[in-house]
């Protein structure tokens, strides 16, 4: 262990310690890396992940399904690191609703989640809410997209939410708002000529951080190092 720490003081001060790159390597020894415990322990069963974003805050309609997969992609790639991780749950996105979307077309639209959730054949319901989302920076020479989402856990069989806890006193006129998560990527230079494709390689991205956010409200998680996102 003090072998350890001395290396590690040793390449600190070795290191020049002028402007950002000196605070960012030692941000990164003594705060990335730090464990934030999950806000939520998913149970065992078998989960539909919804996306609405009715807005199209996203983007293209398929943004809100890139989000369903990515949360997926995230539990998944959590459940194959600790087997006590919903271990023998089956995890359905917005992509396997295929058969469901023909037969109701745009009724599907108007049903409860929970309605839906039966129809899917699955206990529980991760239902994200897009409330913002922008990839560019006050002009569009500087790309900063950035997403704004609530989460609810909500249970299928018996018709109620799990995450966040309902207030003990609720207004029946007001639906409760569901964990905030939101977040910031990184500045980049943009140039313009990218058009439309570089618009929506940014989308993309956006699409999948946000996967990947709100998955991460349900796992242990670390710290990225510093310059990866801008919070």
């Amino acid at each position: 262990m003090n072998r350890a720490l001395t290396w590690i003081t040793l390449l600190a001060i070795s290191l020049p310690l002028t402007g950002c790159a000196g605070g960012g390597f030692l941000s990164y020894v003594f705060g990335a890396g730090e464990g934030i415990p999950p806000k939520y322990n998913l149970e065992d069963r078998d989960t539909l992940i919804l996306v609405d974003d009715p807005d199209r805050r996203l983007g293209p309609g398929t943004m809100p399904a890139v989000v369903s997969n990515n949360i997926k992609h995230h539990l998944q790639g959590q459940r194959d690191k600790d087997d006590d991780f919903m271990p023998t749950a089956r995890l359905v996105t917005m992509s396997d609703l295929g058969d469901l979307t023909r037969r109701h077309g745009q009724a599907l639209d108007k049903m409860p989640i929970d309605d839906i959730g039966r129809l899917a054949d699955v206990e529980q319901v991760i239902y994200v809410e897009v409330q913002s989302a922008s990839i560019y920076h006050e002009s569009r020479q500087v790309s900063k997209p950035k997403a704004s989402v609530t989460v609810k856990v909500l249970d299928v069989v018996e018709r109620k939410r799990l995450f966040p806890p309902p207030p003990p006193l609720q207004d029946s006129s007001h639906t409760p708002p569901g964990h905030p998560v939101s977040f910031e990527m990184r500045y980049d230079g943009v140039n313009d000529s990218g058009g439309r494709g570089g618009e929506a390689v940014l989308r993309q991205q956006l699409a999948e951080e946000t996967g990947k956010k709100v998955a991460q409200v349900f796992y242990k998680h670390y710290k990225p190092p510093p310059g990866r996102n801008i919070k």
